[in-house]
Parts: C-alpha cells; structure tokens; sequence
C-alpha cells in the first residue's frame, strides 16, 4: 500500500480500518460459504459410511446365514437346498431397501433368526414307522445338571 505522506494520520487509519474490514467481511462471508460447503461435505461422507458399515453388516448376515444353514441341515439335501431359496429370496426382496431403520429392524430379524436356526433345531431321521433319531448337534449337547428344588445356602 502506498502511503502518501502527506495525508494526516487519522485519514490513513481510517483508511486502513476499512480496508480491515472489507477483508473481515470477505472472510466471515467466504468461511460461511465454506463452511456450509464442509457441513454438507461431511453428512454426505457419514452417509456414505453410514451405507457401507450397513452393507457390510447385511453381508456378514448373508454369510452367517448361509454358514447355519450349512451346519444346522448337514447330510440333508432337501433341507440345505430349501433354506439356501429362501434366505437368497428373502435378501432378493429387499435388496433395494434403503432406509437405515427398517435395514437396522431386518438384520434384527436375520440375526434372531440365525440364533433360533443354531440353538433349537434338531435333525431328525425316520428309523421305523413310529420312531424318529434325533441326531444333536455337538453345540446342542449340554452337560447333565443336577436339579435340587431347595435352593444352596450361601456361606
């Protein structure tokens, strides 16, 4: 900036104050510009993210669904090929879904229905016209308990 050395001081100050805030108002206004700009950058990043730890996670259900499947129905044809249709359809049918909350409220169901398919279904054979085997899996079998109907005093 070129001074003049002539014109008083206070004209120079006040010249210089507004220059000051001519450069304060274009930064406040060019922050808040970027500033939105960031805001706006950031949701669509969260998202993003917010898609793809979604996607991952009804992946990991896919694949734990399948994994059950395999171990649950072992030796069954029939069975392994049934359950293999209907887990594919039930994904097929809301593979366009893109709420987060009914996505969240399905891999509650596909997760609850993988725990029911590990902990309570049995296979089963028919060995003569009035008699089934149950053949248990090993993470079904559980120690013998000894049940008492009075309760242990503590010490």
């Amino acid at each position: 900036m070129f001074i003049d050395r002539q014109v008083p001081q206070a004209k120079l100050l006040e010249t210089v104050n507004q220059s000051a805030v001519s450069i304060f108002m274009f930064l406040a206004l060019w922050l808040s510009r970027h500033t939105t700009l960031l805001r706006r950058a950031v949701y669509s990043l969260g998202e993003e993210i917010a898609h793809l730890l979604s996607s991952t996670r009804v992946l990991k259900l896919f694949k734990s669904l399948q994994r059950t499947r395999q171990q649950v129905f072992k030796n069954d044809c029939r069975a392994l090929e049934a359950a293999r249709l209907k887990i594919n359809e039930q994904f097929k049918n809301n593979k366009d879904e893109t709420s987060s909350e009914r996505i969240a409220e399905l891999i509650k169901i596909g997760s609850d229905v993988e725990v029911i398919l590990r902990t309570s279904v049995l296979q089963g054979v028919h060995v003569d016209s009035n008699k089934l085997l149950l053949i248990p899996r090993k993470e079904l079998l559980l120690d013998n308990i000894t049940l008492s109907d009075t309760p242990k005093q503590k010490s």
